[in-house]
């Protein structure tokens, strides 16, 4: 399956068994209390991005290798290699180092990308006005900006590389929170324990990306019988780590983004009703087999405010339009954000929320245009689009009952620039959903 693709896009074998060493290290630190040694984190790093410096053809699976290795490192229960959080510039240097060594792929300009770096500024000028210094989502808006802007390889080859780091995130999540999900178990009530080592809204929505991309990758007629078998695993497997992690969100996330590929696809509706069978036949096994038991406890008990979620909003919204009219343009800032509508700081549950409050109009309506801008460039250029619809769909979905993109999380800010990839390639888009 890797195989194949890597030869596909000229890319030695040697560098495929290189990188499945390195991913077997980042997964062999299962300390969760301390980091590896600072210079063996540097090590890892500089091996890590030092054979992408030497050929061109390397650029297909830039990304990815950031995609992979990032996402499996920043949300695993084990305190890995990889940089987080303050040291996201770190990734910003090596992307514009990469890209001065490959000169010769040229720049590619689009109107959509300008979105990310209208995101990176206003954030940092809003940061600056409140000396927060400087935020997390500014360094990942400009990170996308600069892959985007630098992406003029094959573009279906690191399409499929994409959606192959996302499934296999997606794999390597499911197959470890089996292992040791119930070792960070913690009591939700007497009934119920929440298993899992960290959010489960976030982790749920992380594997549900890789549920996507899988789907999608299968939607594209895929010809390898092993890349089959690995995304016919990763979808039933990934589903149900979703379930059981009971986010409603990432539910509903996962949900609505395959539903939407099935329903717009250009396929026949007799696949369409064999879907629908198959995936009834599997609700019923997870439903007897207990799998769904606490997601349907917390459906039930939710008193109708999403756990208190819309009152937050609520809250965080009248304080909003309490202020003056500059801090309605440019917002509150991320301190001031949190703490509007409360004594303390409260997240918001809500990125649109969020972006509102902490980045004002201005903040607000580019995000909007980065979330919306695929869709409607889709339905005016191309007849079928259901993969960057769908994407778009769950990331929509997403921020509706989260806010990864104010907090800048690398991982839902690499899976916009997947959406935006599969924009850009007119050819991946139709044959994606044959």
């Amino acid at each position: 399956m890797i195989l194949r693709l890597f030869k596909q896009a000229g890319i030695s074998k040697i560098l495929l068994i290189y990188y499945l060493i390195l991913l077997a290290i980042l997964l062999s630190w299962t300390n969760d209390t301390t980091f590896p040694p600072m210079p063996l984190r540097i090590v890892f790093l500089l091996a890590l991005v030092f054979p992408l410096f030497f050929n061109t053809n390397n650029l297909n699976i830039t990304p990815s290798i950031f995609i992979l290795f990032t996402a499996v490192s920043l949300n695993s229960f084990a305190k890995s290699y990889m940089p987080g959080g303050e040291y996201y510039w770190v990734y910003i240097i090596l992307i514009v180092l990469l890209y001065v060594r490959h000169k010769q792929t040229g720049i590619y300009m689009g109107a959509f990308y300008f979105l990310y770096l209208g995101l990176a500024i206003t954030s940092l000028l809003t940061s600056t006005l409140y000396s927060e210094g400087i935020l997390t989502i500014t360094y990942t808006s400009f990170m996308i900006f600069l892959l985007a802007m630098y992406s003029k390889t094959n573009i279906s080859q690191s399409v499929r590389f994409m959606s192959l780091a996302f499934s296999l995130v997606s794999f390597i999540f499911s197959v470890l929170f089996f292992l040791f999900a119930d070792k960070y178990a913690i009591a939700y009530n007497q009934d119920f324990d929440r298993s899992g080592w960290c959010d489960p809204n976030y982790f749920g929505m992380i594997i549900g990306m890789g549920i996507v991309s899988s789907f999608i990758e299968i939607f594209n007629g895929i010809k390898d019988r092993s890349s089959k078998i690995f995304h016919y695993l990763n979808i039933p497997l990934s589903f149900i780590v979703v379930v059981v992690l009971a986010s409603r969100g990432a539910v509903l996330s996962t949900i609505a983004a395959i539903g939407v590929m099935v329903t717009i696809a250009d396929i026949k509706p007799r696949y369409k009703f064999l879907f629908l069978f198959l995936a009834g036949l599997f609700l019923l096994f997870l439903y007897s087999e207990n799998y769904m038991d606490f997601l349907l406890f917390r459906i039930r008990e939710d008193d109708g405010t999403g756990s208190g979620r819309t009152i937050i909003w609520a809250n965080k919204i009248n304080a909003f339009f309490s202020g003056n009219f500059l801090e309605q343009l440019f917002g509150y800032g991320r301190a001031g954000g949190l703490k509007l509508g409360s004594h303390e700081p409260t997240g918001f549950h809500n990125d649109y929320v969020a972006m509102l409050c902490e980045y004002g109009y201005v903040g607000f309506v580019a995000f909007i245009f980065t979330l919306l801008y695929p869709i409607i460039k889709s339905l005016r250029k191309y007849k079928n689009n259901a993969a960057v619809i769908s994407t778009s769909v769950f990331m929509i979905t997403c921020c509706y009952t989260l806010e990864p993109i104010t907090a800048g999380n690398i991982t839902f800010f690499f899976f916009m620039f997947y959406i935006l990839m599969l924009y850009r390639n007119q050819n991946y888009v139709k044959a994606s959903i044959r």
